[in-house]
């Protein structure tokens, strides 16, 4: 038996195990090599762009600067002194670091800046000779002592020519060429027409290669594009591209195999490690499965049935590793310590809300003691007024009329007010009755119609049960009022088997209905937090669905054990 498992094991290794892995070698090979390909042409394309970026740059500095040395001889041309629009023009003294000047015709230089003396101090005809009116000429200077060379942008205008003078290497600075100027073997230089190294980055080929350089020619003609150039570390990839209107070429050249040798010596690396990674993966994937994933979906399963209301779901062991079951535990001691400020704050709400009743009912009373009685007697005193008058012959009844009237609608109002406050209705006929009222009342504040009607058979339910499902109808009516822009409102009152429902639906404008009630605070919908704390203290659901220009409808669903056996 023994003999078989080894026989066994070594067909597995010979017939499966080792051919597998050189076809992973042969594979990874093949890829490499075809990786290697696709980075020297990647490389060639990413100098290529570069050049081209880099060599518009350039361009479009020396248009700038041409056209900066238009304008200065055009405002030299108009009359203006010519010192005068030098000093005006410091604003282009950053671009030509080597200084303006003004000469005439012939060579003598009328004004000059002072980083200009080191090429006014001579005449300067022989730059300009031969310059058309209108024309722009480029020229550069290379000083003996091995300097920065120097160019000159002189433009005619009239009977005047404006020079400006910048070194090339600052025309250089302006061409962004990113993030290969780091690499060490990396170059870029511009030359001139004659293959002469203007400016450098890097280390070029030395004069007498550069006449010969395949870029630098290709870019002489005009071209733009890469090419590759064998080297002695290996093979270049040259990227070129014309510099206009000044017949220079810019010229990129780096060994590709710099920036690919990392990674292709990665890539032959990476399926010797395939084998073992893949034992260790599978090993670990049992224990992350057995240890972690099962245990983290158990647990994700009872913190839903947490956040439903089931308290005692969260408390089921679910096992795993140690963090997932202390983790456990901290959501146990979580979920005592929300329980407990629940029950803390439902009180805190259950004494408020009985505070605030007690505060209705006895401004109710007072008005209804008081300010009512005062209004119906001041109604009085008015028709006995009325009716002195007349005796007297004094033509008032329109004035007295009106006075009356208006103290009737007083009253009226006052009346409402203080059903708002203490819903009489409510303690002497119920429910139904009052949310009747309440909508006749809401019909007549709103001036829209308010269509209430009841299904099933009705019946009288514990008086702190209806004192809050007729606060959150009220408060409902209230928010119609304020926000909803609505023309018609139903209020509809569902009793069945299992408890009783009341619907409040409006055909306002709706709103975006938050998903938590910590949302309903910080958007101020506060009306609605007093119904959902309303709707808690009797253990009602309330609902509220709503959608912007669709109308809005809020539902508190009222389950009872047990009915009063009385129809109401």
């Amino acid at each position: 038996m023994k003999r078989f498992l080894d026989g066994f094991r070594i067909q597995i290794l010979t017939l499966i195990i080792f051919p597998f892995s050189l076809l992973i070698l042969i594979l990874a090979v093949m890829g490499v090599q075809v990786h290697q390909d696709a980075m020297r042409r990647l490389v060639a394309e990413r100098d290529e762009r570069s050049v081209r970026a880099a060599a518009a740059a350039i361009s479009q500095q020396l248009h700038h600067r041409e056209s900066a040395i238009i304008a200065l001889a055009l405002r030299a041309r108009d009359g203006n002194e010519p010192q005068s629009v030098l000093d005006q023009a410091n604003f282009l003294w950053g671009d030509y670091d080597q200084g303006l000047a003004i000469s005439d015709l012939d060579g003598i230089v009328l004004a000059n800046t002072e980083s200009a003396e080191s090429w006014t101090s001579s005449p300067v005809g022989d730059l300009t000779v031969g310059l058309n009116e209108g024309e722009v000429r480029f020229t550069h200077i290379f000083p003996e002592d091995g300097a920065d060379p120097i160019v000159i942008i002189a433009a005619r205008k009239g009977e005047l020519i404006a020079m400006g003078a910048f070194t090339v290497t600052s025309l250089m600075r302006t061409a962004t060429l990113g993030s290969l100027t780091d690499l060490q073997s990396y170059s870029a230089f511009l030359t001139d027409r004659s293959g002469r190294v203007l400016t450098s980055i890097g280390s070029p080929l030395p004069d007498d290669q550069m006449s010969t350089h395949p870029g630098v020619q290709a870019a002489l003609r005009g071209e733009t594009g890469s090419s590759y150039l064998p080297a002695e570390d290996g093979e270049h990839v040259v990227a070129f591209s014309p510099i206009i209107p000044s017949s220079w070429a810019l010229i990129i050249e780096e060994p590709w195999e710099v920036v690919a040798s990392p990674v292709l010596n990665l890539s032959l690396a990476a399926p010797l490690a395939l084998i073992p990674a893949l034992g260790v993966m599978l090993i670990a994937l049992w224990f992350g499965s057995r240890q972690i994933v099962s245990p983290l979906r158990q647990l994700e399963q009872q913190a839903s049935k947490l956040a439903r209301g089931d308290h005692e779901a969260i408390e089921e062991p679910v096992g795993g590793i140690a963090e997932i079951q202390l983790l456990q535990q901290t959501m146990v001691g979580m979920m005592e310590r929300i329980a407990a400020a629940q029950n803390a704050l439902r009180g805190y709400i259950k004494t408020m809300t009985t505070t605030q009743e007690d505060e209705r009912r006895r401004l109710a009373r007072e008005l209804h003691d008081e300010t009512i009685q005062d209004l119906i007697a001041l109604g009085q005193q008015v028709q006995i007024l009325g009716v002195e008058l007349k005796k007297d012959g004094v033509e008032k009844e329109s004035e007295i009329r009106g006075l009356h009237k208006s103290t009737q609608e007083s009253i009226e109002r006052v009346r409402r007010f203080s059903r708002g406050l203490r819903p009489i209705y409510l303690e002497e006929l119920g429910l139904i009755t009052a949310l009747q009222m309440i909508a006749r009342d809401a019909e007549l504040d709103l001036g829209i119609p308010v269509d209430f009607r009841s299904e099933g058979q009705i019946r009288r339910i514990d008086p702190d049960s209806e004192l809050a499902l007729y606060r959150i109808v009220q408060e409902a009516l209230s928010n119609i009022g304020r926000h909803a822009q609505a023309s018609q409102v139903w209020i509809n009152v569902i009793f069945d088997d299992g408890g009783l429902a009341v619907h409040i639906r409006d055909n306002g404008v709706g709103f975006d209905v938050p998903e938590r009630i910590t949302d309903m605070a910080r958007n101020e919908h506060f009306g609605l937090i007093g119904m959902v704390e309303r709707a808690m203290l009797i253990d009602a659901k309330l609902s509220i669905h709503s959608q912007p220009e669709q109308g809005a409808e809020i539902v508190a669903r009222l389950t009872l054990d047990g009915w009063d056996e009385t129809p109401e």
